[in-house]
């Protein structure tokens, strides 16, 4: 249905009301989005129990080898944590054991698949820039 608004800096004019609305949403400062958007937001969080044990397991995981990597890197690979007495070379070897486990879980429960050209694609590729420093 067309019906006449006032349009700024161009007087009345005869719009139907999907102008109209889009007009009034623009000059109210809204942001417009796909009205299907407005029912179906853009993300569905994880409520299965199991399946947030194993990523926050995995999570949980993935940060212990990042601060052992920077224990590593501060203190070197035979330098010892002051707190636990435990060889750095040790702990990291540990919690890359640790990580592939809970990565191979995860590919399990998600039903994911291992890659295994990307993996070889991937080291070929650090192998080059690990030699190129």
């Amino acid at each position: 249905m067309s019906e006449a608004v006032d349009v700024k800096g161009h007087g009345r004019m005869f719009v139907d009301d999907h102008i109209k609305n889009l007009y009034k949403l623009i000059e109210s400062g809204g942001h417009v989005r796909p009205a299907a958007t407005f029912n179906d937001p853009p993300w569905h969080p994880i409520k299965n129990a199991v399946d947030l044990k194993h990523l926050g397991k995995l999570g949980e995981e993935v940060g212990e080898l990042g601060r052992i990597v920077s224990r590593t890197i501060i203190q070197g690979l035979d330098g010892i944590d002051p707190e636990n007495g435990k060889i750095n070379r040790e702990e990291l070897q540990n919690e890359i054991a640790d990580v592939i486990a809970n990565i191979e879980l995860c590919a399990q429960r998600f039903g994911l698949t291992v890659d295994h050209e990307r993996i070889r694609r991937k080291k070929a590729q650090q192998r080059a820039w690990h030699e190129a420093a």
